[in-house]
């Protein structure tokens, strides 16, 4: 949305001092100022005056003196009214643009008398839980041309405006929120509370925290701390003080101490009754901290730690506020603290002896775990309890490990056949490769469209033509240049949004497919995905890495958008990323055609993601993962991986546990993926009826401590199915998400391409030699000589015939009109 300003001059107002809401219009200001000239001016408070009791306007001024250097800010004087000085600086700069945050409404009429004498274009950013509901329902807010919302909320208030547009962009400052690098204290847990520098209008919740915090402390006895920034009052005060593990900073921080604050904290706690963005979640998630927060938009989007809302406490506003307790947030804080010691602990070996078993004790576990298939709520997940040192090996967990290290390749098996899945898909396919897995979804009865720039690359994509959408703005394609394919896709959203629209309908989640390596697909992203983002359906991307074998540019490409797209998902406003590298499947795939190798490729990306859609779909005599189970797998954030395995010595005690493993080790994906890091995931055993009921309850009791031990305790959802099948095996299909990016394969990607940037340089460098013939002659004679030689050519016969004479045309005219 923000992409299609270029070339413009934009002024802000917003508060310059101090404050979430500059930070706000800051990180804006920052991204568009990439394309356009970027100028400040100042929002206004009110403060009443002691002697008459009358509010007075004033410009706040920031502590730091250097929180302005960088910006053209122009200053406003509270003696004057504000709107000639607006009005003076939009003619005097030449402004075309007007953003303007959190707009006063009562004193609003400067917005629309400015439009009306300069034409200038205004945009209003709301904080919905600010906004006065009396002018929302007046249609106050119809005099700006657009209203961004920066929420769902935001947007479900302001839905009867046609003016509104739901819009992100990257809100953390990305050079300053970086972590250290540093490994967070494993050994001492340190939670964070970023208070609020005005105490008398703090919706952070601070006393309810301090005091979850003191009981929790005293309860625990754990040497926890707690570090609270900012203003506190004086029952907070008297809170904190009391318990010995609560850090006070009462001071105005700089953002380089906030940085340290949050780089040394493990968890942050911000139950917030209301929030209009709530930047510091995103800034948290930035140094890698986990949130405990409000079970209540925006501040539910950002973690699982949620503390329960008991009521809602209505105003002359319209959001409510969220009102939580003490208890709930002190249960998350406890709940946060058994994960952080499960997670030390979980790598520690439970200890088990080996013991032969009696086939009385086989038929024994057979039956539990029948049992466990057959309870009431089949949607139950199977709990793999605390295992004793009768039923598992340590040993033989040693083993399991080290298989982590082993590298089997298999091909992905079709297994479905008949349609019917649990989350309806729209997919768009953008450039070439991006199209060729669209059309892979698109045979398998997803709703897909396919956009490119080159009409070629779109001829033999096999969608019916009303699917098929051609951008026009180059010769044909985009010759690998990204700022080309930024242009063409920002200068055909009206022609593009259609497509969309009808692609999306009907349908609960849209993917993107694209390749990082052409420019087509990578250069859609700024364009595309604020666009499906806007409609509110969850976005999720395909991102296909390039080949070992492609040019420094290819990769280049493929690293600027990947970092694009981390930063959009991490905002999450794209819901799943799924890293593929194309460098992954040329090994596993190597023995195959050129013909065959990208069909094989394509069906091998998809197919994973079409059988846990079909499966969760289906019901199970068993257990069954459920369509809400995948779901939040499939909505977790961040990056996925899955595998498949077909096991047919399934009685060895730890086959499917290796399965599992191997699986991992020879999925579709880039490598480098941490599973430790897994949030949320789903594992799906499938055979037929007799395979499963001879399989021993150990036997899974193995694979799933697998799974447990590497994804360190996450969420796994599981569920067993019977299938009609003559094979005398199980099938394993494993999905985690909510995974961080594949170090490993972007820094080879880095190494490759900055040594093949060195090597075009330097044949740059040579060009010239290269292309020089020394003929022995002298410079200044030659050019003498090559003067003459071009007098001598044009007084020539054969030149005066080619030319013609009296106006006629020449010999190649005339066998042109023949």
């Amino acid at each position: 949305m923000i992409n299609r300003f270029k070339n413009k001059r934009i002024l802000i107002k917003s508060y310059l001092s101090e404050s979430g809401l500059w930070y706000l219009a800051k990180s804006l200001g920052d991204v568009l100022s990439k394309n356009n000239e970027v100028f400040y001016i100042p929002k206004s408070k009110y403060k009443r005056r002691e002697s008459s009791g009358v509010f007075q306007r004033y410009y706040p001024e920031p502590y730091d003196e250097n929180l302005l250097s960088n910006i053209f800010h122009i200053p406003l004087s509270s003696s004057r009214k504000a709107e000639p000085q607006i009005l003076n600086i939009v003619r005097k700069y030449n402004i075309d643009i007007i953003i303007s945050f959190e707009t006063f409404m009562m004193k609003g009429q400067w917005a629309s008398n400015i439009k009306r004498k300069t034409g200038v274009k205004i945009i209003d950013v709301p904080m919905p839980e600010w906004s006065n509901g009396r002018y929302i329902k007046n249609n106050s807010y119809s005099i700006f041309d657009e209203v961004w919302c920066l929420t769902d909320t935001s947007y479900k208030v302001f839905e009867k405006y046609r003016n509104r547009k739901r819009v992100s962009w990257d809100y953390v400052d990305r050079e300053a929120f970086t972590p250290s690098g540093k490994s967070k204290d494993a050994n001492e847990l340190c939670f964070y509370h970023p208070g609020t520098l005005n105490p008398g209008f703090s919706q952070k919740n601070t006393l309810q925290t301090l005091e979850a915090f003191s009981d929790f402390s005293k309860a625990s006895e754990s040497n926890a701390k707690l570090l609270v920034s900012g203003r506190l009052n004086k029952e907070e005060s008297r809170v904190a003080t009391k318990c010995k593990n609560i850090i006070l900073i009462n001071d105005v921080l700089s953002r380089g101490e906030i940085v340290s604050l949050y780089d040394r904290s493990h968890c942050v706690i911000i139950p917030s009754t209301r929030e209009g963005l709530g930047l510091s979640f995103y800034e948290a998630k930035a140094m890698n901290c986990d949130i405990i927060t409000v079970d209540a938009d925006p501040m539910n989007k950002h973690t699982e730690y949620l503390c329960e809302v008991i009521s809602y406490n209505k105003n002359e506003t319209p959001v409510p506020f969220a009102v939580t307790s003490k208890r709930k947030i002190l249960e998350q804080i406890n709940r946060y603290y058994k994960d952080f010691n499960m997670s030390k602990n979980n790598a520690k070996e439970i200890e088990i002896k080996k013991k032969v078993k009696s086939q009385e004790k086989v038929k024994e576990e057979n039956e539990a775990l029948m049992s466990a298939f057959e309870g009431e709520d089949s949607s139950e997940d199977i709990v793999l309890e605390k295992l004793d040192s009768d039923n598992v090996d340590n040993d033989v967990l040693g083993q399991l490990k080290a298989k982590m290290q082993k590298k089997k390749e298999e091909e992905m098996p079709e297994i479905v056949s008949k349609r019917s899945v649990s989350i309806e898909l729209a997919i768009v396919g953008v450039g070439q490769a991006g199209s060729r897995i669209a059309e892979v979804f698109h045979k398998k009865g997803y709703d897909a469209v396919v956009i490119n720039t080159s009409a070629q690359d779109l001829e033999f994509i096999d969608v019916p033509p009303s699917q098929k959408l051609l951008l026009e703005g180059s010769l044909g394609g985009t010759g690998k240049d990204l700022d080309l394919g930024r242009e063409i896709f920002a200068d055909n959203t009206d022609i593009i949004s259609p497509a969309l629209e009808r692609v999306m309908d009907g349908n609960h989640m849209v993917y993107l497919a694209i390749s990082g390596g052409g420019g087509t697909g990578s250069s859609s992203i700024d364009t595309l995905v604020p666009m499906l983002f806007e409609t509110g359906t969850p976005v999720g991307v395909i991102y296909v890495l390039p080949k070992a074998t492609e040019d420094a540019q290819s990769k280049k490409n493929s690293i600027e958008t990947l970092s694009r797209l981390a930063r959009l998902t991490a905002d999450n406003v794209v819901s799943n990323l799924i890293v593929v590298d194309n460098a992954r499947i040329e090994q596993i795939y190597a023995n195959l055609s050129q013909s065959k190798f990208w069909q094989t490729a394509n069906n091998a990306i998809v197919e994973p993601l079409h059988v846990f859609n079909t499966f969760t779909a289906q019901p199970s005599n068993f257990t069954s993962l459920d369509p809400s189970d995948f779901g939040k797998i499939i909505s977790c954030g961040d990056c996925s991986t899955y595998g498949v395995m077909e096991v047919s010595d399934y009685m060895e005690e730890t086959a499917l546990a290796e399965a599992v493993i191997d699986s991992l080790g020879s999925n579709m994906l880039a490598s480098g993926f941490d599973l430790g890091q897994t949030r949320s995931g789903g594992v799906i055993i499938t055979g037929s009826e007799e395979v499963l009921e001879k399989i021993p309850a150990i036997n899974i009791n193995y694979c799933f401590h697998m799974i447990s031990e590497q994804t360190n305790g996450a969420t796994v959802f599981q569920g067993v199915y019977s299938v009609d099948s003559d094979s005398d095996s199980v099938k394993i299909y494993s999905w985690f998400a909510g995974l961080g990016l594949p170090r490993d394969r972007i820094e080879n990607l880095k190494k490759e391409s900055l040594q093949q940037s060195a090597i075009a340089s330097e044949k740059e460098k040579n060009r010239d030699m290269v292309m020089t013939l020394d003929l022995g002659e002298d410079r200044v004679n030659t050019v003498s000589e090559e003067i003459n030689r071009k007098i001598r050519k044009k007084k020539s016969g054969f030149s005066k015939l080619q030319k013609g004479s009296k106006g006629k045309g020449s010999i190649i005219d005339r066998r042109r009109r023949r």
